[in-house]
């Protein structure tokens, strides 16, 4: 455990406490549970993968050194092919090997570390597994560059398990898990639980295409890097980080 509790009076973070709920966006797929019956979308994807959707305006780059990096575009279609791609969010997970990426059929992505072709640990987890009910998910991209995990289909999206970017407010109960951010779209600034240490970090701006990445506030908390941490909102009105060991 990382041994960090903080009122959530905390002025800097009471503000990331109260956002308008996204508008609806088409979500474009980009992995699928082998229980969604589409061969047009893999399964699987090895480092070194990258997708485009919308247009041209979101990358999702499965990259040879094990981090999944999403960027984003600015301005208006059409883009151009060759123009700046700032990155909006990764996975923080940066190593040597060989890796590949993966929605598993109980709706977890994971980003597995290869040993000659055969999966050896699990270096990133998004943890989704225990809200997916058995049926058919996928992970997908909406239209302002936004992971999510859906149940369903993309033709008929169900219900959204996780995301890399949270905007709707947070709630007593709630968790952030490892490189989860929330967005504060009242007050232009977010807040990141850091992948590589488990630092809780505030910046300005919607994302970091748009921020000068200088911290607002900071936990101050250092973790191990090969380490899952999360963060929970708690009832008695604490915000407490727990460092919870190797991703599974």
């Amino acid at each position: 455990m990382l041994g960090f509790n903080i009122h959530s009076t905390t002025a800097v973070l009471v503000l990331l406490l109260a956002t308008a709920k996204p508008s609806v966006a088409a979500i474009e797929p980009l992995l699928r549970s082998q229980n969604l019956l589409d061969d047009s979308i893999p399964v699987k994807v090895p480092g070194g993968t990258e997708m485009l959707a919308h247009g041209g305006k979101c990358r999702a780059a499965f990259q040879m050194d094990g981090n999944l990096s999403i960027n984003k575009r600015r301005g208006e279609p059409p883009y151009n092919p060759i123009g700046a791609f700032p990155t909006m969010w990764n996975t923080g997970v940066i190593g040597s090997g060989q890796y590949e990426y993966a929605m598993k059929l109980e709706g977890n992505f994971r980003i597995f570390e290869l040993q000659d072709g055969v999966r050896q640990r699990t270096t990133f987890s998004t943890h989704s597994q225990r809200h997916a009910d058995d049926g058919p998910t996928f992970l997908g991209i909406d239209d302002e560059c936004i992971l999510g995990i859906y149940k369903g289909t993309p033709e008929n999206v169900g219900e959204k398990i996780w995301t890399n970017m949270h905007t709707d407010p947070l709630m007593p109960g709630d968790r952030l898990s490892r490189g989860v951010m929330y967005r504060d779209t009242k007050r232009n600034a977010f807040m990141i639980l850091q992948p590589a240490d488990g630092n809780l970090v505030v910046y300005d701006g919607s994302d970091f295409t748009d921020s000068d990445r200088t911290p607002l506030w900071a936990s101050n908390t250092a973790g191990d890097a090969s380490f899952d941490f999360h963060l929970d909102i708690r009832p008695n009105g604490l915000l407490k980080l727990t460092e919870n060991g190797p991703p599974q």
